[in-house]
This record gives C-alpha cells, sequence and structure tokens, in this order.
C-alpha cells in the first residue's frame, strides 16, 4: 500500500542517512587514522633514522672498539715485555747486588788483609830499624874492637920485640950463669986441692 511503501521509503531514507553519517564518521576516523598513520610513518623514519645513526655510531663504536681492542692486545704485549724487562731488570738487580755485597765483603776482607798487612809491615819496619840500629851499634863496635884489635897487635908486637930481648937477655944470663958457675966450681976444687995441702 501507499502507505506502507512510505514507511519503507521513509525506514530507507533513515537508513540510508544513517548509513551517510556512518561513512562520514568512517570517512572521518579514516582521514584521523591517516593522520595517524602519516605521523607513525614519520616518527618510523625519524626511528630509522636514529636507527640508521645509530647503527652507524654502533658500527664506529665497533670500529673504535676494534681499534681499542687492538690497542689493547699491543698494550698487553707491550706491558708483558715491559713486566718481563722488569723482572729481567729485577733479576739483574739483585745479581748486581748480591756481586756488590761479595765484593763488599771482598773489599773489607781485603781492607783487612791491608790491615794486617800494613800492621806486620809496621812491625817489620820497626824490627828493620831495630836490627839498623843494633848493625850500626855493632859495626861501631866492630870498628872499635879492630881498633883496639889493632892497638893490641901493635901492643903484642911491642911484647913480642920485648919478650925477644928478654930472651936473648936470659939466654945471655944463662950464659953468664953457667960461665960464673964454672969459675965458682973450679975456685971451689982449687980451695979443696988447697986445703989438702995444707
Amino acid at each position: 500500500t501507499r502507505g506502507g511503501l512510505e514507511q519503507v521509503a521513509k525506514k530507507s531514507t533513515t537508513e540510508v542517512a544513517d548509513q551517510g553519517e556512518v561513512i562520514k564518521s568512517l570517512g572521518k576516523k579514516l582521514i584521523r587514522q591517516a593522520h595517524v598513520i602519516k605521523k607513525q610513518k614519520a616518527v618510523v623514519n625519524q626511528y630509522k633514522k636514529k636507527l640508521e645513526a645509530l647503527q652507524e655510531e654502533m658500527a664506529m663504536h665497533d670500529e673504535r672498539d676494534s681499534k681499542r681492542a687492538d690497542e689493547f692486545c699491543l698494550l698487553k704485549d707491550k706491558h708483558s715485555q715491559v713486566l718481563e724487562q722488569k723482572l729481567h731488570m729485577q733479576r739483574m738487580l739483585q745479581e748486581n747486588i748480591e756481586e756488590m755485597m761479595d765484593l763488599k765483603s771482598e773489599t773489607e776482607r781485603n781492607a783487612k788483609s791491608i790491615r794486617d798487612l800494613e800492621f806486620n809491615l809496621q812491625q817489620k819496619g820497626a824490627t828493620l830499624d831495630r836490627v839498623e840500629k843494633e848493625a850500626s851499634e855493632n859495626k861501631v863496635k866492630s870498628i872499635t874492637l879492630e881498633r883496639e884489635l889493632e892497638e893490641k897487635d901493635i901492643e903484642l908486637e911491642d911484647l913480642s920485640e920485648k919478650l925477644k930481648l928478654s930472651e936473648a937477655l936470659v939466654e945471655a944470663t944463662k950464659k953468664e950463669f953457667q960461665s960464673v958457675k964454672e969459675d965458682v966450681e973450679e975456685l971451689r976444687v982449687k980451695c979443696a986441692g988447697l986445703e989438702k995441702t995444707n
């Protein structure tokens, strides 16, 4: 009927109007979503740029870290070399200290030996001075004795001469005594003869 058709038409119009509103609302939502998506894309692009920048920075960091790792390895090697050199120097220093201690002990022993030698030399020097003094005194005594001996030799020669003269005198005296004795004997014989005669 006409009333039913009007109702259907009215209802359809209302539905179309409602759908139009829905479509408008959806369009607005789509526009908003498009703006949001656009903003999100911009944000994503910014994030991508930041991510790329971060990746580049990470790559640079990785490169620096790699260089630092290489430098660290070099420094570690150098540290090992320096440590080895330090240990070598410490060993050499210890050896030098031990050698210096040995040299010090040897020097002290040599100093003691030198002091002992100097003392012995002083003793020998004093002994030599005493011996030289005694030798000089003995030389003087020897000269004195030689002079006295020469004087004694002269006195002995004089005594020998005097002895020779005394011996000659004694011999002469003996001869004279023998002659006198013989004369006395002759006189005794004569006296005895005279007594017998009388």
